[in-house]
């Protein structure tokens, strides 16, 4: 192309059009550097280790704490009933078991806050936590 466009006399239009497609790869290069960010998979990746044991604990005491409420106004398929019932388990064996994930949950939190280097940023941690 360089060389056609020389012999009609119009070889500075390869240099504009060079010059153009660089800015143009520029741009790309900086959009791919935002998108990376911007899609939400490395915050969701490095704040999941965190969620989970959050959403157990949260889970772990909601089953407690809501036990009995939700046995007086009818809610008999609650998981504390479902447990003592595919275990054969007693109400205190059953609020033992869910006491005990809730504490495992914690445990891993501190494990990630407490023990150094972590595999997350502290920051990162702190703000999910």
């Amino acid at each position: 192309m360089e060389q056609l466009l020389a012999k009609e006399g119009n070889s500075d239009r390869v240099y504009y059009r060079k010059y153009e497609m660089k800015k143009l790869v520029r741009a790309y290069f900086k959009d791919m550097k935002n998108a990376l960010v911007s899609c939400g998979y490395m915050m969701a990746a490095t704040t999941s280790l965190i969620v989970r044991a959050a959403s157990i604990i949260n889970r772990g005491m909601d089953n407690i704490i809501g036990h009995e409420d939700e046995q007086q106004r009818g809610y008999v398929a609650s998981s504390i009933e479902c447990y003592m019932k595919e275990y054969g388990a007693s109400k205190h064996n059953a609020y033992t078991k869910y006491h005990k994930e809730v504490v495992n949950g914690w445990k891993d939190i501190n494990k990630e806050l407490l023990f150094r280097p972590t595999e997350v940023p502290m920051f990162v941690l702190e703000r999910v936590l």
